[in-house]
């Protein structure tokens, strides 16, 4: 099943937009389906549940502590360079972005 390019665009548009402005945990897991996996190098976060940890803090499933995006990484000074809708994997998609500093 291929995605349709302009329904990524708008999705990732409002989800740079909800974390530009803080939104609320819950405005963001709006976005999200049930099923959701967050892949970071460090963790992955299956769920919305975990989801939520990551973005707000608490515990993930697994029962680690989860700090919180929102109290330690959110300096204002990311942007969003592309958008990738892959060949190989279209249910997938990269996004990538810059600190800030230039591309």
């Amino acid at each position: 099943m291929s995605m349709d390019p302009k329904v990524i665009k708008q999705f990732v548009a409002a989800w740079y937009l909800a974390l530009d402005n803080h939104a609320p945990t819950e405005d963001l897991a709006a976005l999200l389906t049930d099923d959701v996996q967050m892949i970071f190098p460090e963790k992955t976060l299956p769920g919305i549940a975990d989801f939520k940890a990551w973005y707000a803090g608490g515990k993930y499933s697994d029962g680690t502590d989860a700090p919180g995006v929102i109290n330690i990484f959110f300096d204002e000074n990311h942007n969003v360079v592309s958008v990738l809708n892959g060949e190989a994997a279209p249910e997938y998609c990269r996004i990538n972005f810059s600190d800030g500093g230039g591309i």
